[in-house]
């Protein structure tokens, strides 16, 4: 089985792979790319875990003392994300994808998307690596 976790952006999702339990390979792949490259695998063999956004709720209290141009930027961008994961979820599942919705990491978990050295540690990943595509394995392997 593999297992393809998906941290969703408007520009590049991040996208990582575990296969046989093992970190294989972390990936930016833009929307219009993505069920194309997902096509190399048997749908069956397949899992994918896709971040769902919408899971937060109360996102925006922490942002509650910024300005207001800060709020609205704040606003449009987990929009945007939540609309691409929707699409996503939506696409992937009409295409025969087994997805598993997952609630945004937290904890050690969490930790791993900003700080890369820890990611190494937990993962024993020794590639170069980026926030979305750490959060994406971090979904993918506890997602």
């Amino acid at each position: 089985m593999i297992t393809v976790g998906i941290d969703p952006d408007l520009k590049a999702s991040g996208v990582a792979v575990i296969a046989g339990g093992k970190l294989v390979s972390l990936h930016n792949k833009p929307f219009c790319e993505l069920l194309g490259w997902l096509s190399q695998w048997d749908k069956s063999a397949v899992l994918i875990k896709l971040e769902n956004p919408e899971a937060n709720k109360g996102l925006f209290a922490a942002h509650s003392n910024k300005n207001k141009a800060v709020s609205i930027r704040v606003a449009t961008n987990v929009g945007q994300v939540m609309a691409v994961a929707r699409l996503l979820h939506e696409m992937l599942e009409h295409n025969g994808y087994a997805v598993k919705l997952v609630s945004p990491l937290k904890g050690a978990a969490k930790k791993c998307k900003d700080d890369a050295e820890y990611f190494k540690k937990v993962t024993g990943w020794e590639g170069r690596s980026n926030a979305d595509q750490r959060d994406a394995a971090m979904i993918a392997i506890y997602g």
